[in-house]
């Protein structure tokens, strides 16, 4: 058989791309959730850059030191962190969460103090650093009641600015439903003066998220603040399936102009098991790069036109071999040695090992034995083992699945 028919058949080849749109989405609207805590959703910030990601949120937890190591790795390429200050961060002081209810005075102290403490070592970052005050205080396991987030958000806007002054400060995220937006009332009337001292607004959008998009700036208007999207993500089994929600998710972003910026979550699959939300899924041995994840290219090239014009140009069996996970095995390292290089060979098709991929698609359509095809192999790979989530701090994720 001949390994590399995909070539001799006449497959699409890019030989010349068209050139890149000379209007990009807004920079703000490029940003994605990782964690440092976590080697398969720590990604350098080269890679991120590639992809015309432009910004990065994690929480603010654990050793001082791998903090700022974080903030710097992002910061010297240009890329802006957003630090989310939660119970973890708090967790540095010794404050218990969740507090007794008679206590909980003493656990916006022990927060504000926190809060202040990782301001003031991040204050050399500048302007490349934001800050959010909790993350979704309306979700259980995170829940604040608002009559107590308005006071500590109050202190803690305050603390922060004067360890870092001149940061953007936002307010905690919460998961848009039916009753964010009178949390965020219930909280403004409980510390007078949050919504004029704080900078902006943050939200998570979970679901049907073109109609999130088109319904978020009118529910926050109200406020006065521009709004920010920590979070988002599209539970789904397809990657391609959901690259193009994504794609088309971003697209209504920027026409929302009240949306300052939008993080991706997330990075990895690692970050939330089981969903299908990551840009990435993990490897056991670091690839050419050193990056320890493959590429989900139907959605890791969703932020730039270019490359999401790439991607819907590619032969559909090369894209199924992607989308169905099997790409890592049969080109194992040549994501991130070649990655966003649209004329690099293995996307025109003949750089695949050991694999006809037409043969493959052919097989795996019909359901019948397509793994013999790779390497010789006779089982599913099934999922890398070791990868199982590391929680992130970040928040309870809810979707209406495809």
């Amino acid at each position: 058989m001949n390994r590399f028919l995909i070539a001799a058949v006449g497959v699409v080849v890019l030989a010349s791309l068209p050139a890149r749109a000379a209007h990009e989405l807004r920079a703000g609207l490029r940003g994605v959730n990782i964690d440092p805590a976590n080697p398969w959703a720590y990604p350098s910030a080269e890679v991120v850059r590639r992809l015309g990601l432009t910004r990065v949120r994690f929480v603010y937890k654990g050793d001082h030191a791998e903090m700022l190591a974080a903030v710097e790795r992002y910061a010297q390429a240009g890329i802006h962190a957003t630090i989310v200050l939660n119970n973890e961060t708090a967790d540095l002081v010794g404050a218990h969460w969740p507090p007794p209810r008679e206590t909980w005075a003493q656990y916006r102290a022990d927060y504000v103090r926190a809060a202040e403490d990782a301001a003031a070592r991040l204050a050399g970052f500048g302007g490349a650093v934001s800050y959010q005050l909790w993350n979704e205080p309306n979700v259980t396991g995170s829940y604040m009641p608002p009559e107590e987030y308005g006071p500590l958000a109050r202190e803690a806007i305050s603390a922060v600015r004067r360890a870092h002054p001149g940061a953007p400060v936002l307010l905690g995220s919460l998961l848009h439903d039916g009753w964010s937006v009178a949390y965020l009332r219930a909280a403004a009337r409980a510390a007078d003066g949050i919504l004029s001292d704080v900078d902006g607004l943050s939200v998570h959008l979970y679901g049907d998220l073109p109609a999130l998009a088109r319904r978020v700036q009118d529910s926050y208007a109200g406020f006065g603040k521009p709004v920010s999207i920590t979070e988002w993500g599209k539970c789904g089994s397809r990657p391609e399936q959901n690259g193009r929600i994504m794609r088309q998710f971003v697209e209504a972003l920027e026409e929302a102009a009240g949306v300052a910026e939008a993080y991706y979550f997330g990075w990895s699959e690692t970050q939330w098991p089981g969903c299908g939300y990551g840009l990435s899924t993990p490897l056991e041995e670091p690839n050419a790069e050193g990056e320890l994840y493959e590429l989900r290219p139907a959605m890791a090239w969703a932020f730039r036109r270019a490359d999401w014009e790439h991607w819907e140009r590619l032969d559909p069996d090369v894209r199924l071999l992607f989308e169905t996970g099997w790409g890592r095995l049969a080109r194992p390292r040549w994501e991130t040695e070649h990655a966003l290089d649209h004329d690099a060979p293995g996307w025109r098709g003949e750089d695949f090992q050991n694999i006809d991929v037409h043969e493959w698609a052919r097989d795996y359509r019909s359901r019948s034995a397509p793994v013999a095809l790779l390497h010789g192999g006779t089982e599913d790979p099934g999922p890398v083992a070791g990868a199982e989530g590391r929680g992130d701090g970040l928040g309870a994720h809810r979707d209406e699945g495809d």
